[in-house]
């Protein structure tokens, strides 16, 4: 696909989405929240003539959105499936919104240099998982075979270990049975290289009502976890097991391609 990309601010994008009426774009904070409605049609004049002199809409009467850049906004309708992306590798954090149609992908990201969202066409849905997939860019090597639920206050627990300075004493004299259990976890949790998170959002037309589903990771020295969120008997809990590459792709591929083709 040929390559296709704006920079906009939050403003610039909720008039284009009004223009198409759009009438939620996840991801995006209404940017007039609290604004009076006298107050946003001032701003909305000075918003119009800076998108007809860059020749992102014409005419100022009709106000008609040049087509490439529509094809980018409509991809964002609620219709499409909203993927949040997020990734920790040392102390830099980087996240993205992907809005999946069955025939392309758009990618809305942060432009912090400009305090722009860079809003660009990824290609096709096969395309945009490679993408991620190549961004998380996680072991392939698999841990030993610990898979547990354990308390959400537990695992936040464990996560804090290593921001101790002395993490083997601590684990000795602190962690109980429960959390022992997890001794390869928390060498992962000891070596640390990175997490990821993986969140989508849809629209469900027929039931009137928001779909969320949500994956993370954890990757140290020896492996990678999936750490997966649940409610049981109204207790929080996480499940902790130990994943590959391999399961971690058809784990992706599974939320995105089978909402696709529903």
């Amino acid at each position: 696909m040929d390559s296709l990309e704006v920079f906009l601010s939050s403003k610039e994008i909720y008039f284009l989405s009004e223009l198409l009426g759009i009438e939620v774009i996840i991801g995006l904070k209404d940017p007039y929240e609290g604004f009076t409605e006298s107050e946003i049609q001032e701003d909305w004049l000075k918003i119009k003539d800076g998108l007809v002199e860059r020749e992102i809409i014409f005419e100022r009467e009709t106000y008609q959105i040049e087509r490439k850049h529509a094809i980018l906004i409509n991809a964002m309708r609620p219709e499409s499936i909203c993927c949040w992306f997020s990734l920790i590798e040392g102390n830099q954090q980087v996240s993205s919104h992907y809005y999946f149609t069955p025939k392309l992908v758009v990618k809305k990201s942060i432009d912090s240099n400009n305090n722009l969202f860079k809003i660009e066409l990824v290609g096709t849905p096969k395309e945009a998982l490679e993408e991620i997939i190549n961004r998380f860019s996680i072991s392939s090597s698999k841990v030993g075979s610990v898979n547990s639920y354990i308390p959400r206050s537990v695992f936040e627990n464990i996560l804090a270990l290593k921001e101790k300075p002395d993490f083997d004493r601590y684990v000795m004299t602190n962690l109980n049975s429960e959390e022992k259990i997890l001794e390869e976890f928390i060498t992962s949790i000891k070596t640390f290289q990175k997490a990821g998170q993986f969140e989508i959002m849809t629209w469900v037309d027929h039931e009137q009502k928001w779909d969320h589903e949500d994956l993370h990771f954890i990757q140290g020295e020896n492996g990678v976890w999936l750490t997966v969120p649940e409610m049981v008997d109204r207790v929080e809990l996480v499940h902790i097991k130990p994943t590959t590459l391999g399961e971690f792709e058809g784990q992706l591929k599974k939320m995105i391609i089978g909402r696709l083709k529903e």
